[in-house]
């Protein structure tokens, strides 16, 4: 099982965390040029320029995830709270 994709809103909380003191301002044009000089973290600007959540969910294929409502069920009977739920 793998959490490869976190929430909106936490993926670009922790996109500009893990920016700070490396980008002098975070507007659009400051994002823009550090992403296209490839800088420490550049990865992470693509998480801030998307204009909203839909656009951020539209990136991702359905066809490539199965929901496994047994696995959740098991969880729940151990006790095990899953991430992002």
């Amino acid at each position: 099982m793998h959490y490869h994709y976190k929430p909106f809103e936490l993926l670009q909380s922790h996109s500009r965390q893990k920016l700070e003191g490396q980008i002098d301002s975070f507007d659009m044009e400051a994002l823009i040029r550090y992403r296209d000089e490839r800088k420490p973290g550049f990865h992470l600007i693509s998480h801030l320029l998307y204009k909203d959540e839909s656009e951020y969910l539209s990136t991702f294929n359905a066809s490539k995830y199965v929901g496994i409502p047994e696995l959740r069920a098991k969880f729940s009977e151990l006790g095990i709270s899953l991430p992002f739920s």
